[in-house]
């Protein structure tokens, strides 16, 4: 397989699993591929029968204070060891107002608030192995970054994404969600 299709092929394989049910997913990509693998060489995929892998187990998980709230998404969802938690904001737990202060102010309680899901979810911050950052106005990238990139180890941060999404809820400056690695 070719390496600059590696996203595409486990975006693949992760909406087979969410998608599936009971059914695994298959992807293949490269020219290698053959009739055993479940999927031709044109890059079209098929699903895997249960007898050649068990899906994950999917669990939905809410935080108490977002259960009051009753918003229409988990806080984080589980597949197998990966949890895949939903947009962290500004906002202190449980409630619909942002913090005052700005950027910095914003992006400390955000991550706050991812640390605090990942946590209550099984896993930490240092095993935190990817981040999308949504920004209101990508002008203020730098001073984000100043504030999260103290939440994980130096030799331990994730894959990031940040670019400027708009309008964001509450009229947020910043939001992030995150895949983490359940321990």
């Amino acid at each position: 397989m070719r390496l600059n299709h590696l996203p595409l092929v486990l975006t693949l394989t992760i909406l087979g699993y969410v998608a599936s049910g009971s059914a695994v997913w298959s992807a293949c990509i490269s020219s290698s591929c053959n009739s055993s693998s479940g999927a031709s060489s044109s890059g079209s995929a098929t699903p895997a029968t249960s007898k050649d892998a068990a899906a994950p187990e999917i669990v939905h998980h809410q935080l108490p204070s977002h259960e009051r709230l009753q918003p229409p998404f988990s806080s984080a969802v589980q597949v197998g060891d990966l949890l895949f938690l939903s947009g962290a904001m500004g906002n202190p737990p449980g409630k619909v107002f942002l913090v005052d202060g700005g950027i910095e102010a914003e992006t400390r309680q955000a991550m706050d608030n991812l640390k605090l899901m990942v946590e209550s979810f099984g896993s930490s911050m240092d095993r935190v192995a990817k981040c999308t950052v949504y920004l209101a106005d990508i002008k203020e990238w730098s001073a984000m970054s100043a504030i999260y990139r103290t939440y994980f180890p130096a030799d331990k941060k994730p894959a990031r994404m940040a670019f400027q999404g708009g309008a964001l809820p509450l009229g947020a400056r910043v939001e992030v969600d995150c895949i983490a690695v359940v321990d």
